[in-house]
């Protein structure tokens, strides 16, 4: 293995990799790779402008670190780490309105990892980690009459080990299992404030947790198998079960265990491709740091159950082509409650908006089709679609609902042109159905002051905010230099700078009284970025 170098630098970040071998003997290698993201930089030296006061801009920074060693034939092992930290700090002023923001959220983790070949039919693997998660959080927000106030420290620690062994029982069965357990302390220190005066205010059927402080701990355990068997030269059929226990879950009253079984079916079609069909149950269950604190609930709940059922065909045609046809559908059951905004579903601190409401679902449906398409690799044109059609629901009170980021179409288009053996085109345009909304109007009623504007909300998602689509181009150019490579490129987001609706906000000045007494609802239209441009180079050698 042969020592290389990247350094890396653009608009918003910086790295370098650093790879290659340890000792002489060929025996081990090593990997290190950091970055530093510079964005604060860049927007310090751009400055607020004469309109408003705007402090802060995002900062982050990462580093990995990985050796490997082969320790004789049959034994291999390493280590890896990661540390990454983000922030974000920042404060605006405008027309007398006031937003500082301080967050900042951090992991560190450490793997040691080991490898054994017993024989020539049976593997073993381990792995031994300690990880922690840390994220801060702090806001104050003062916009007309609206009042927010948040702080939310959490802070987790993991500890665990995991194991997996793979038995060949002969040349047509395969045997896998494994295990893990996990060992989770977390903590907890939280406080809201709000004071929803405006009018939408009377939206929200959330309660403020005034304070929180306290800690969850316990042990996760997963125990896991399956058995491979062809069954013919061209039947291929695998069944499984996993086992998961989790004692936080069962000391807060609830069912702790889970059981997952699962089947898959390949087979073989030879010229006329694959086809692949799978059954089974997963569960999803909450991690000791993720209580919904910022919603009231101080409670686990039992995990989620979903049932999960797959049918696909793919052919790698001779000619190069690809395709591949998927239909799939997950049911879900025993759901918890859900915590959404009805009018801008992107937000920094969603606790904080006046439009935040509690659903609770008893069935979710997940279901559609996605089609892959490849076109045959030229040397100097090659391209690929993807197509999607779903339809994803909950099913609330008795009547099924579109879920907040239901898409029924979503296409992306890719396409790359080698202009010369150093200049290189790339261009992808991505399309999906916009995200459903709610719908908002009001009237005046009396009230103890005179006439009040009161919201009347629509059905809920029974709208639709416009389809998003943009257009990434990127150029870039090869250079090769006396010692190693050097990769310039400039690329364009949302080339024709697509105005792609994101949600809506309802301020005081979004209700307007009539002279008939009537009102006119115009919220302000949130919009997910326009035209960004970059650029960048990477130096390999």
């Amino acid at each position: 293995m042969a020592t290389e170098t990247r350094i890396g630098a653009s608009l918003s970040s910086a790295y370098l990799t650093r790879a290659g071998r340890l000792g002489n003997a060929d025996k081990g290698s090593y990997l290190a790779s950091l970055r530093r993201g510079w964005l604060d930089v860049v927007f310090g030296l751009v400055g607020p402008d004469d309109e408003e006061e705007e402090e802060g801009a995002p900062e982050y920074w990462d580093a990995y670190g990985k050796i490997d060693w082969q320790f004789d034939d049959a034994t291999d092992g390493g280590i890896w780490t990661l540390w990454a930290e983000d922030r974000f700090d920042g404060q605006e002023r405008e027309d007398g309105a006031l937003e500082v923001v301080d967050s900042s959220y951090g992991n560190r983790w450490l793997v040691a990892r080991g490898q054994r070949l017993w024989s020539p039919s049976a593997v073993t693997s381990a792995r031994l980690f300690a990880g922690q998660v840390e994220r801060e959080r702090f806001a104050s927000e003062s916009e007309g009459s609206t009042d927010f106030m948040v702080r939310d420290d959490r802070e987790l620690d993991v500890f665990g080990l995991a194991s997996d062994t793979s038995l060949e029982l002969g040349s047509r069965h395969v045997m896998s299992m494994g295990f893990e357990v996990r060992r989770y302390d977390a903590s907890y220190d939280y406080r809201n404030a709000r004071a929803f005066t405006d009018p939408i205010g009377a939206i929200s059927d959330t309660e403020p947790t005034v304070r929180f402080l306290g800690e969850a701990a316990g042990e996760a355990t997963s125990l896991w198998v399956s058995d491979r068997w062809r069954l013919s030269p061209r039947l291929v059929a695998e069944i499984g079960a996993r086992y998961d226990h989790q004692s936080w879950i069962e000391d807060a009253g609830e069912d702790g265990d889970q059981i997952s079984p699962r089947l898959g079916l390949a087979w073989d079609l030879g010229e006329s491709g694959v086809v692949r069909a799978g059954w089974g149950h997963a569960h999803q269950s909450q991690r000791p740091n993720e209580l919904r604190v910022e919603d009231g609930d101080t409670r686990f709940l039992a995990a989620e159950r979903s049932e999960h059922r797959t049918l696909g065909w793919e052919n790698a045609f001779t000619s190069g082509r690809r395709l591949r046809v998927d239909l799939f559908q997950r049911l879900g059951r025993d759901l918890q409650p859900r915590y959404e905004n009805l009018f801008s579903p992107v937000v920094l601190f969603p606790e904080g908006s006046p439009d935040r409401v509690r659903l609770a679902p008893d069935r979710s449906r997940a279901q559609g089709l996605e089609l892959f398409v490849q076109g045959k690799p030229r040397p100097r044109f090659n391209w690929w679609v993807t197509y999607t059609y779903s339809d994803v629901e909950r099913r609330i009170e008795g009547a099924w609902i579109p879920s907040q980021t239901d898409q029924p179409h979503a296409l992306t288009a890719d396409v790359s042109f080698r202009v010369s053996r150093k200049w290189k085109l790339n261009a992808a345009w991505i399309y999906h159905t916009g995200w459903p909304i709610s719908e908002l109007t009001a009237e005046l009623v009396d009230g103890p002051n005179g006439p009040d504007i009161r919201p009347i909300l629509g059905p809920l998602y029974g709208e639709r905010v416009d389809d998003y689509h943009r257009l990434d181009v990127r150029l870039s150019r090869q250079f090769d230099l006396g010692k190693g490579d050097l990769q310039l490129y400039f690329d364009i987001q949302n080339l024709y700078n697509r105005e792609n609706e994101r949600g809506y906000e309802f301020g005081e000045d979004a209700f307007l009284v009539q002279p008939d007494g009537s009102v006119r609802v115009e919220p302000e239209i949130d919009t997910w970025l326009g035209v960004v441009p970059s650029f960048g180079l990477t130096w390999s050698f």
